[in-house]
């Protein structure tokens, strides 16, 4: 990963994933201006920045001039599925990815088995990352082909099992972003085809989804654990706590405050992973109350 163009922050408003040639970030930045509206934006591309002005020419220096003019932050090098490994410690209000994709090769037909297969967990992994790195009423806003290979149910599905739910769904209007140009990263961008291509983004949707309580759908015996592992704070985690939850604080976490953040998140995790226990009429998972405390 690249270092900051600018200086960061732990609360981030906007992350922009997977933005081939910067072109959307540089909209959404100017929309924000053009609105009155001061937002910390990063965005982030996929490649390494020296492949994609080679692939896309001078159209990224420009975008990439405009959003640092607008107190933005640009990345490249960096893969939707593991944000939170790739900014340990931030916290985004927001995360964007238009038209999401796991690799492309020509003559594999998108509805193949494989390449549906690829899609699932490509999105999977992406919530999974999202979750580590948002809290309640965080929001991640998706951009999908009019038909694509995962449909916006299982989507939801996917989204459900990491703590969000479907919470918009319009068509997503190109005109709001005047100056984004779709681009594929892959042979796409280079084909004779490419207004073929673009064809297939003729009524796209734009998709929300906000990551929910972690006291949703938990028994009311349990939502005073839940209160309680939302409550943590710097001052009231140790290293104890750390021990009884048999969690490795990953390589970077120091500081009172980034264990609270990272205790604070895997048990978010952990609480989803055991809904289905704690719904059975005789629960081992008790004595978690007493564990959690520090």
């Amino acid at each position: 990963m690249s270092q900051p163009i600018t200086d960061d922050s732990s609360v981030v408003d906007d992350l922009v994933v997977g933005d081939g040639n910067l072109s959307f970030s540089a909209a959404l930045v100017q929309s924000y201006a053009n609105a009155g509206e001061r937002r910390v934006l990063w965005a982030t591309v996929y490649d390494a920045l020296p492949t994609a002005i080679r692939r896309y020419g001078e159209l990224v220096n420009e975008c990439l001039a405009q959003i640092m003019d607008n107190r933005g932050v640009a990345y490249d090098q960096v893969d939707a599925r593991l944000i939170h490994h790739l900014f340990p410690g931030a916290t985004f209000r927001r995360i964007w990815w238009n038209f999401p994709h796991p690799g492309w090769r020509k003559g594999r037909q998108e509805n193949a088995p494989e390449v549906v297969q690829a899609h699932v967990n490509l999105m999977d992994e992406f919530f999974h990352s999202c979750s580590q790195v948002q809290v309640e009423g965080g929001e991640v806003m998706i951009t999908i082909i009019r038909y694509p290979p995962v449909t916006v149910e299982r989507l939801a599905q996917l989204a459900g099992a990491h703590g969000y739910d479907l919470r918009g769904r319009k068509a997503f209007d190109p005109a709001e972003y005047p100056t984004y140009t779709r681009v594929w990263g892959d042979d796409r961008d280079g084909s004779s085809a490419r207004q073929e291509y673009l064809s297939w983004d003729v009524l796209a949707q734009r998709l929300t989804f906000m990551k929910r309580s972690t006291e949703r759908g938990l028994p009311e015996q349990y939502h005073s654990l839940a209160s309680a592992i939302k409550g943590l704070d710097a001052d009231s985690v140790s290293r104890r706590t750390l021990a009884c939850l048999q969690y490795r604080a990953p390589e970077g976490v120091r500081t009172a405050h980034q264990l609270s953040q990272f205790i604070r998140q895997r048990l978010a995790a952990h609480i989803r992973n055991l809904q289905g226990w704690l719904q059975r009429p005789i629960c081992p998972f008790h004595c978690l109350a007493l564990t959690f405390l520090p």
